[in-house]
């Protein structure tokens, strides 16, 4: 099978290791400035050739996660590549991989025959790349703070994937964990890991912050109030996880505020890489399986 990758990083090269150690064909690239994706070259390192995409018909081209941040650029690339012209050359893939494709453009692809394939809603992908998210958090949580963080107040808001790996990290740090969850069944089962304290996420909206030390969010809806904010103690860590809807903070408040989102793919690239890698491959297999034969 043959893949093409559109853009790069540490994390890519790792996947694209992975890939190759299962018999795939990877050219990876960045589309030239101002040329139409046509005419972009991608450089088939394995073999050290150049090769012009859009060349004959690739299997798979696989695109940035998350594909766009404004619905209308591709992520991440130092060359400006439009979703329109992605576009252009969906026909000549049989399947299009990426991460949380606009709904516009899955139409239009699955217009022109594309199978979709969004990793970012793959169950196990996110399991593993939220475990790898909290423990590069824990890594920053330790440096930064620069201090034990035994009985050190600390604060988890959301009990989802990411937030019940760090709240079981913390209570073993011997932490003085607090949970705001909504579900009553996500404050018990933080109870049952050994967190000191749970509310219900309506406490962010009061003084349920107040003495906290540290407080690492995982909720990517705005719950914490600048009042709640201002109870944090003075020097705080403020650690944003969750993308969306950032936390309230202001330039010259009295705690740290650090914006940690995307941590696997900078902190730990082989680790990503080799999950997306992993995860391409299972996807993959899975619907070839599973479509009728012609």
């Amino acid at each position: 099978m043959k893949i093409r990758i559109v853009g790069g990083d540490q994390r890519i090269t790792a996947c694209k290791l992975v890939l190759e150690k299962a018999g795939w064909e990877v050219e990876m690239g960045d589309m030239g400035q101002n040329l139409p994706f046509y005419k972009a070259e991608t450089i088939h390192k394995s073999k050290g050739k150049t090769h012009m995409a859009g060349e004959g018909e690739g299997d798979v081209l696989l695109l940035p996660l998350p594909l766009s941040r404004d619905g209308i650029w591709v992520n991440g690339l130092e060359n400006k590549l439009s979703l329109e012209d992605v576009l252009t050359i969906a026909p000549s893939y049989k399947y299009i991989v990426c991460g949380a494709p606009p709904s516009a453009f899955l139409e239009k692809a699955r217009g022109f025959g594309a199978k979709v394939l969004d990793v970012l809603a793959d169950e196990m992908f996110v399991l593993g790349n939220s475990q790898l998210t909290a423990e590069v958090a824990m890594g920053l949580l330790l440096l930064e703070m620069g201090e034990s963080l035994y009985r050190l107040p600390c604060g988890v808001v959301g009990m989802g994937r990411i937030g019940r790996v760090i709240c079981r990290y913390l209570v073993a740090f011997g932490a003085d964990v607090s949970v705001f969850a909504r579900k009553e069944a996500d404050r018990l089962s933080a109870l049952a890991m050994g967190a000191r304290r749970v509310y219900d996420t309506t406490a962010l909206a009061e003084d349920g912050l107040r003495g906290l030390s540290v407080l690492l969010n995982t909720v990517p809806v705005p719950l914490v109030t600048e009042r709640a904010m201002s109870t944090l103690s003075d020097g705080a860590l403020v650690m944003e996880l969750a993308s969306g809807s950032p936390l309230p903070h202001k330039e010259g408040a009295k705690y740290r505020y650090l914006s940690a989102m995307g941590l696997p793919g900078k902190y730990m690239p082989k680790g990503a890489g080799e999950l997306l890698g992993a995860r391409i491959l299972s996807l993959l297999n899975a619907f070839e399986t599973t479509q009728p034969s012609k």
